[in-house]
């Protein structure tokens, strides 16, 4: 049993490192447009964003690169560019450790109370 709740869990674990992500926001348009500069710093290739305009639409995005009067990605395998000066907001999906490990604690804990019940139903059944 101790083996069988090892191998969930470590399998249990690995599902829960793909999906605990969240989105940070990295910069928002207060007044003055963001700055091309300053994005290329802490925009990268492969980031993956949820870019707000000026007219309120979101659009997710994975980015390509920063030019200077746009952000270039991919949506859906499409090719897209999103004006920096329509921008009011940018998000990053980021990793989340906190997240993670509450996760990994919750499946962790359930997986030992169900293999707990199944001794204890299994003990119950050959003493009655």
């Amino acid at each position: 049993m101790n083996t069988m709740f090892a191998r969930l869990t470590l399998a249990l674990m690995i599902v829960s490192l793909v999906g605990c992500t969240t989105m940070r926001t990295i910069a928002v348009r207060e007044t003055a447009p963001l700055s091309a500069s300053e994005l290329g710093k802490i925009i990268l290739p492969n980031d993956k964003l949820a870019i707000t305009g000026s007219d309120g639409a979101t659009q997710q995005l994975v980015v390509t690169g920063v030019g200077p009067d746009a952000i270039a990605g991919t949506r859906d395998g499409q090719a897209v560019t999103v004006r920096i000066d329509q921008i009011t907001k940018i998000e990053r999906r980021e990793f989340s450790g906190a997240k993670t490990v509450i996760l990994v604690i919750v499946i962790a804990g359930g997986v030992y109370l169900i293999i707990e019940a199944a001794k204890a139903a299994a003990t119950a059944s050959l003493l009655g």
